[in-house]
């Protein structure tokens, strides 16, 4: 088949859509695919990439005000349709509802072509970038365009449960399918030999949206009970108020920033190997990879209690849930595990167990069941 992927986030950029999409991608070659991706260039030029045998397509863009080292295209529409135009596809997959996608999507509705979209994000993504003052008004009207701009696709794939019965409540009436962006499995596996005692691991953006306040607090509390470190791994806008902080709980000698590490970078394995628990305060995953990397990893999570992490981490099975904002019960679940090494391996081994349900291999098969579903001559 003859596949166009968009997406707004797709490597050199971090991000788990960046990830999942290119993985696909880089999957589907394999499989004897065609594949054009559409995604942001640096530039104020069109160009093109060839990379894994993937043809990239940088737009035009100008660097997000939103996020730094992220880019958003401008006047997409002319050259999407050129790239229709010249790549004739059998199936357009879009990874967000944002002005490429919405360009995409004309074309594919005037066309013909088979249009599928994959929502990576949660509304709570969204208003954490707004002030509270507009969230309740915000939160409708997101909600009903991004249902509006869904049910013009001809069917909606979602990470989660969670996620799918949200979009399903709110609006959505084209077919949801449930598929997990998936971990390898093979890639990240548990560490034969002596991990960390005391390392407490945090790995995503650092972006305000992550709730890093909540952990750099429960970990002030961690500290006061067991002489314990914490390492967070990532890049984002919010990593110098985060300094700051450190700072300022006098924390300065037990907190390490280790910047991003490129997801395929062998360091990315170890150092998630090396941390004895895994501990994310976020309350807007629509998943979360690195909590599905961690658990892959053999490690026992702390998480909070919000959108689809409980789907991930069952409460004293392979770690702890909190409830949202609460630094006190974080805290409390870091040091059961620290303390705690018979605790921290059975709960290790069950984080195993449970990721192995979100193989990367069988998303990705799964995914292409649903290409061969809808697309033109899918099933041939």
């Amino acid at each position: 088949m003859r596949i166009i992927i968009a997406s707004v986030s797709f490597p050199p950029n971090i991000s788990g859509v960046a990830f999942a999409a290119f993985l696909l991608a880089k999957y589907l070659v394999t499989k004897g695919h065609e594949i054009v991706v559409i995604t942001p260039g640096k530039t104020a030029h069109n160009y093109i990439k060839n990379k894994n045998g993937i043809i990239i397509h940088r737009l035009a863009a100008i660097p997000n005000p939103f996020r730094s080292g992220f880019f958003l295209p401008f006047a997409p529409a002319q050259e999407v349709n050129k790239i229709v135009n010249d790549f004739k596809p059998d199936l357009i997959h879009i990874h967000d509802p944002t002005n490429v996608s919405i360009a995409l999507l004309r074309e594919a509705r005037s066309r013909d072509i088979p249009i599928l979209a994959t929502n990576h994000f949660t509304i709570d993504y969204v208003l954490a970038y707004l002030p509270k003052s507009f969230h309740s008004l915000s939160s409708r009207v997101l909600t009903a365009k991004i249902a509006q701009f869904y049910n013009q696709c001809d069917a909606l794939i979602c990470p989660s449960k969670i996620i799918a019965d949200f979009y399903k409540k709110t609006g959505v009436k084209k077919p949801i399918v449930v598929i997990s962006n998936g971990v390898d499995t093979g890639r990240f596996k548990p560490l034969k030999g002596k991990t960390s005692e005391r390392t407490v691991l945090y790995l995503g953006r650092i972006d305000r949206d992550k709730s890093l306040d909540v952990l750099i607090e429960a970990f002030r509390k961690v500290r006061t009970q067991i002489d314990a470190n914490l390492i967070l791994v990532g890049s984002g806008d919010y990593r110098k108020k985060l300094r700051q902080l450190v700072i300022q709980k006098k924390l300065t000698k037990h907190v390490r920033f280790s910047g991003a590490i490129n997801h395929e970078d062998p360091l990315l394995v170890t150092t998630i190997r090396k941390a004895s628990v895994f501990a994310i305060a976020s309350t807007i995953e629509s998943q979360s990879i690195a909590t599905m990397e961690a658990m892959a990893c053999g490690k026992p999570i702390v998480a909070a209690r919000a959108q689809a992490l409980p789907e991930l981490v069952k409460n004293n099975i392979n770690g702890y849930l909190f409830s949202p904002g609460n630094s006190t019960q974080m805290a409390q679940g870091i040091i059961k595990l620290l303390k705690n090494r018979a605790m921290r391996s059975k709960m290790g081994a069950n984080s195993r167990r449970l990721a192995q349900k979100h193989d990367l291999l069988k998303s990705h098969q799964t995914t292409e069941k649903v290409y061969k579903r809808y697309g033109r001559g899918g099933g041939n």
